[in-house]
């Protein structure tokens, strides 16, 4: 249905599970849509495998290097550029982690209108009230925050290992 952009319901979507074949799906063209979307991906890793290759011309086959020069191989250690790279990166995942557990703190609403939830770090799981006392809006319990808290803690170690591996080396 062109253009249609109302929400639908559940019955909508339901018929496409619960449906059963019928001759007029015979009708409908398969290949062509299918034969796009394979010749585009294929376009796209061939295109992503050309890109890789041209980075890559200068590097020497693996064959090429003789066994003494491979032997004399030291790591170069972490420079500075290294250290701006990793910081750099850390920055907005820094910037995502104060500002969510800011708005936990604070009660504030992650999301916009009816797609809002907010933690309720004093209850349990979800009832009515609570959705009353959050105007409406989705509310999330302690299983949820649990699961930031590992998220976070796997995220943390994840630096943690970074930073102890740049400091061995």
């Amino acid at each position: 249905t062109g253009g249609d952009d109302a929400p639908r319901g559940l019955e909508y979507y339901q018929g496409m599970v619960t449906s059963e074949p019928s001759a007029d799906d015979a009708a409908k063209d398969m290949l062509t849509p299918t034969l796009k979307l394979a010749g585009s991906a294929g376009a796209l890793l061939a295109g992503l495998l050309a890109a890789f290759f041209a980075a890559n011309v200068d590097v020497p086959p693996a064959g090429a290097l003789d066994a003494a020069a491979a032997a004399r191989f030291e790591p170069r250690g972490v420079t500075a550029a290294d250290t701006a790279v990793f910081l750099i990166g850390c920055f907005p995942f820094g910037w995502a982690t104060w500002e969510f557990w800011r708005r936990i703190a604070v009660g504030a609403s992650f999301g916009t209108g009816a797609d809002s939830v907010v933690f309720d770090v004093d209850g349990g799981d979800a009832d009515d009230d609570q959705v009353r006392r959050f105007g409406g809006r989705r509310v999330l319990g302690k299983g949820a925050l649990a699961v930031a808290y590992l998220l976070f803690a796997i995220a943390g170690g994840s630096v943690l290992l970074a930073v102890v591996a740049a400091l061995q080396v």
